[in-house]
């Protein structure tokens, strides 16, 4: 695939709430929890907060004339969660793959990407996997407008009610696939409107995506540049040039 060097303008303040990277890859060593989270430990001195990652099984039973009863199962750990101390980075380490996460304020690509990839050579000294089986862009952006917008004024392509029939939306959640014709990416995106007493609050999530078996060294070159160029086409599409100026 070939993007016609297409740029986007600067937004000083971008509304991105979450910033994620997620490769998803099979490990190739016994997952041993303990000794992996000693390792994680030493290596992640900035990312002082750990949690761990359990997998929960719920389960419903019910005989007749009885109520339902609901039991939760603990099928083991997952994985770990490390937070940096300011709570704004997230590094996820499980068996079958590798979760970055950047939290408001986010800073800029390069930045967020390469510490993405500083983690993800830890990820792998400790899972050593062969192979990729997925990797995600996903950027969720918050807008915060007055009670009084109108939805047409914020979105291009805004969703109407049904037709010959009187109705307002109250809030709303759409959500659309799409595949990139002549290339292996697909798109999830999710546009919300979410109404309080005092605002009106449009979600945009954008997931870039691909499903390949690709090699570990293809990963952070090609692929997430294309997927940025796509994330960024999709968002500058969604939204109306009178609220891009607010936040440049």
């Amino acid at each position: 695939m070939h993007f016609m060097g297409e740029s986007f303008p600067h937004l000083s303040h971008a509304p991105i709430v979450e910033a994620v990277i997620d490769i998803r890859a099979r490990s190739e060593k016994d997952w041993n929890l303990e000794p992996i989270k000693d390792i994680l430990k030493k290596e992640l001195s900035d990312y002082p907060k750990i949690e761990e990652q359990r997998i929960l099984m719920a389960e419903f039973m019910a005989g007749a004339k009885q109520t339902p009863q609901a039991t939760t199962k603990d099928l083991g750990l997952n994985g770990y969660v490390f937070r940096a101390d300011d709570n704004l980075q997230i590094a996820q380490f499980q068996k079958n793959g590798f979760i970055f996460s950047r939290l408001n304020p986010y800073i800029n690509w390069e930045a967020f990407v390469e510490e993405a990839r500083r983690l993800w050579e830890i990820h792998k000294i400790i899972c050593a996997p062969s192979d990729v089986s997925r990797i995600g862009v996903r950027f969720i952006n918050r807008i915060e407008k007055s009670l009084s917008v109108k939805i047409e004024d914020v979105l291009n392509d805004s969703p109407n009610p049904p037709s010959d029939f009187e109705l307002s939306f109250s809030n709303f959640f759409h959500r659309d696939i799409f595949i990139v014709p002549d290339t292996p990416y697909k798109i999830n995106l999710i546009k919300v409107l979410e109404k309080s007493e005092t605002q009106a609050i449009f979600i945009i999530d954008i997931d870039v995506y691909i499903m390949l078996s690709l090699e570990l060294d293809r990963i952070w070159g090609e692929y997430l540049n294309e997927m940025r160029y796509l994330k960024n086409k999709i968002f500058f599409s969604c939204i109306r040039e009178s609220v891009l100026e607010t936040l440049k």
